[in-house]
């Protein structure tokens, strides 16, 4: 395998590294290995590309008003992270070895869905009529975040032995 198939790091201080809980690299692309850089906007760190971004066909990923634009299948989704800042709804619901709907009435305008399985068996999440064979499991004490709107629904099933697992909810819009 030739270092052009793998990524390597070579730290000069292995105990610092070891002791962190990120690592860093330089990216680099196209043949001649132009850096790729970077910028803190509000705080956070964001890749800052000189040229326009590509689609594997060949196609200009276009950005509008701020907004970045992705095209999939000749449609287009708006990746815009609006801020939740509307409501806020918590709800607690016993799971079973039966799917039932993950809340009864979603939040109007939900943008941002968060679970935590508080229970002792392993939860599945995922669309109607969801399995333990094809649900996203959610561990024993294991939380987890989805950007949902409030026109899905979404299930969630406990594996076997489950009865009246703790499922704790919470909803932004």
């Amino acid at each position: 395998m030739g270092v052009t198939n793998r990524l390597s790091f070579d730290p000069t201080d292995a105990d610092t590294i070891a002791s962190s809980s990120t690592i860093g690299a330089y990216v680099r692309a196209g043949t001649d290995g132009t850096l790729i850089g970077s910028e803190t906007l509000n705080s956070l760190a964001w890749l800052r590309t000189s040229g326009p971004i590509i689609d594997s066909s060949g196609n200009e990923v276009g950005v509008t008003s701020n907004a970045l634009n992705i095209h999939i299948a000749g449609g287009q989704v708006d990746v815009d992270d609006s801020l939740a800042n509307v409501a806020i709804e918590n709800t607690a619901t016993a799971v079973s070895t039966t799917a039932v709907d993950v809340v009864t009435t979603a939040l109007a305008n939900r943008k941002w869905l968060y679970l935590a399985n508080n229970g002792s068996k392993t939860l599945y999440f995922g669309k109607t009529g969801v399995t333990t064979s094809n649900g996203f499991p959610l561990h024993r004490d294991m939380q987890a975040e989805f950007r949902i709107g409030a026109s899905v629904t979404p299930q969630i099933i406990g594996a076997t032995g489950a009865s009246s697992e703790d499922l704790r909810v919470m909803e932004l819009s």
